[in-house]
């Protein structure tokens, strides 16, 4: 895929597809047939997607985020979002100190900046709050802007996206290499409907090749679709393609048979977060941490179009009709005068917002977020940006080792394993 660097953000890479011809006249008449703000919409001028009209049923095979003890520590702000190998020596001596008992839950970063209220019972050091800003654009935590064009196929296109940001993580790719970037139509290959919940149980334990094993192009993510899923996509292009048509189709036949044996980034789970409505601090910790959330939106597409955003000061603005659902990563957050606003990484190339990107308010967010999913890929993370969200839902950072371990029965955090 073509590379270029996005202006701000150095370590942002965008991919583009292979050029291709639409049929303008035919999405005009497909858009035309729906008055609702969803099919087929022209997001950006000359950038026609199809926004899913129907909402999106839960993954069976997710499990959840946080065991209750995990949460707790998280509402009471005891969590380290920090990487522990990042840590000062007197941030990490502070976790380590008999002040805190051995196994306290400690500060998650600037330990040694106590502020009013950090205390809290026998000993205990609660974290300071979360920063006002989190961009992982501006971290190198994002791989490329992607289009789906126009195929519902927003589950595989965010869901490659969120499997970008592990992998960056985890050290596998960085943002600059787009050839290195999951494949999108690999993901799509495994499923072919627009339905969240489907994209995840058909792609858990699943390895996703790269895009260099499977380049995107739209007319075969067309052809990779479900027939069940009645898609207009092959009309779309000029010429038309068919809709399901992949098995007979010699050389996609084998791009997907090269991407099952080679794989790439293999997900291990999906954790499942509380929704409607969310818990905050669970999203910001997750966020704060360097980690990308895969979710769905209940949208209306044409407060999500482009030209309205652009109006609003690169904000969604809000929207009360809730025609279809649109499945995007959100990629970070920030305090504002106003509230609180959460980046949304998008799949709607590069003309749509701010070059793929977009707010949108917390209040939306709580409103009209109706799923949400920490993806994580077996290959774990660096250890020096190991934080508690990357454990497993009843872990948390050992102090002493420095990997995860069990909260201990008494839901302290272990320091060398649990002393009681």
């Amino acid at each position: 895929p073509a590379q270029a660097t996005r202006p701000g953000f150095g370590a942002s890479t965008v991919a583009t597809n292979t050029p291709m011809a639409l049929n303008v006249a035919k999405l005009q008449e497909l858009r035309a047939r729906n008055p609702k703000s969803c099919g087929m919409q022209e997001v950006a001028p000359g950038a026609w997607v199809r926004i899913d009209c129907q909402l999106y049923a839960p993954s069976a095979k997710a499990v959840a985020h946080f065991s209750p003890r995990k949460a707790l520590a998280v509402a009471q702000k005891k969590t380290l979002w920090k990487g522990f190998g990042k840590l000062s020596v007197s941030q990490k001596s502070m976790f380590m100190s008999k002040r805190l008992g051995g196994g306290v839950p400690g500060r998650a970063a600037g330990l040694d900046k106590a502020g009013p209220g950090d205390r809290s019972g026998a000993g205990d050091i609660v974290g300071e709050s979360f920063p006002s800003t989190v961009d992982h654009r501006a971290e190198g935590l994002e791989g490329p802007i992607r289009d789906q064009g126009p195929v519902g196929s927003c589950t595989a296109f965010s869901l490659a996206s969120t499997i970008d940001n592990g992998a960056i993580r985890a050290g596998k790719m960085s943002a600059q290499q787009a050839d290195l970037a999951a494949s999108p139509s690999h993901v799509w290959s495994a499923y072919g409907y627009p339905q969240m919940g489907v994209a995840a149980d058909a792609n858990v334990g699943r390895s996703i090749a790269t895009s260099t094993i499977f380049s995107q192009d739209n007319r075969e993510t067309c052809k990779l679709s479900s027939p069940a899923a009645m898609e207009e996509c092959g009309m779309a292009f000029n010429p038309a393609v068919l809709p399901g048509s992949w098995k007979s189709d010699p050389a996609l036949s084998a791009k997907v048979d090269k991407a099952e044996a080679t794989g790439g980034y293999k997900i291990a789970a999906f954790e499942r977060l509380e929704t409607q409505p969310p818990k905050v601090d669970e999203l910001v910790s997750i966020l704060a941490a360097g980690n990308d959330l895969w979710i769905a939106m209940k949208i209306d597409g044409l407060a999500w179009s482009s030209s309205k955003i652009r109006d609003n000061g690169g904000v969604v603005p809000n929207w009360t009709r809730q025609d279809g659902g649109h499945a995007v990563v959100m990629s970070g957050y920030r305090d504002t005068p106003k509230g609180r606003q959460y980046l949304i990484h998008n799949s709607w190339g590069l003309s749509w917002a701010d070059k793929g990107y977009a707010w949108v308010t917390e209040e939306m967010v709580v409103k009209n977020m109706h799923y949400a999913y920490r993806v994580k890929l077996s290959d774990g993370v660096k250890k020096e940006d190991l934080t508690d969200d990357d454990c497993a839902p009843d872990e948390l950072v050992d102090i002493g080792l420095g990997i995860c371990g069990l909260i201990c029965p008494n839901g302290m955090r272990p320091n060398t394993g649990c002393t009681s």
